[in-house]
């Protein structure tokens, strides 16, 4: 009798838990990891796709893998100042939880996320936008860097710089695999079943 009520409660655990967090990670294809925020925003989970390319090369590449990845269509592209505001409103640690590092030192174990991303020029000047490059080491704070000395330049192929790509809400999506759904009716057939027996047999 009592098994009931506890695969109920863990089963309301666990969707709390999917729909309270500002961050998800979902994988609809093999190998290709999505991350949603809050605001609806999906996001490469893998910013190390786009490493050892200028930052020509990694928008070239960006347009190049087309409207859809990892079972979303949208707009895919290099993340905005602003849509990058809204990724920051989240905790260091969270979002290194949520995305794939884009370089890690091998020797010493340790992830960092370097990544570009667009910042819009001032257009009192006619300014072009400026690229500018995040980083953050091992869920430690975010820190942003202009893209103008040799190590941040926009010329600069680094098997370290990736990008951070985001298609803006309104994305269209798979939906979740009917086996996902099946195995969640089945748990809870099972659980109902389980009842049922423990009741007739008292």
């Amino acid at each position: 009798m009592r098994r009931f009520p506890v695969v109920i409660g863990v089963l309301v655990l666990v969707l709390i838990g999917v729909v309270g967090a500002d961050l998800s990670v979902e994988e609809r294809m093999v190998g290709q990891k999505v991350t949603l925020d809050d605001a609806g925003n999906y996001w490469i989970w893998d910013t190390s796709k786009f490493v050892n390319q200028t930052y020509s090369e990694q928008i070239t590449a960006i347009d190049d893998m087309g409207d859809t990845y990892g079972g979303v269509t949208g707009d895919w592209h290099m993340a905005t100042a602003s849509e990058m505001a809204g990724l920051w409103s989240n905790s260091a640690e969270e979002i290194s939880s949520s995305f794939g590092p884009s370089y890690v030192d091998h020797a010493w174990g340790e992830k960092y996320w370097y990544s570009r991303y667009d910042q819009p020029g001032d257009p009192g000047w006619g300014g072009e936008p400026t690229h500018k490059i995040s980083d953050m080491w091992q869920g430690t704070s975010l820190h942003k860097h202009p893209l103008g000395s040799a190590d941040y330049a926009d010329t600069s192929r680094s098997g370290a710089f990736g990008a951070w790509v985001t298609t803006g809400p309104g994305a269209t999506v798979v939906p979740v695999p009917a086996a996902v759904i099946l195995g969640a009716s089945g748990l809870l057939s099972a659980a109902v079943g389980l009842r049922r027996r423990r009741k007739n047999s008292c």
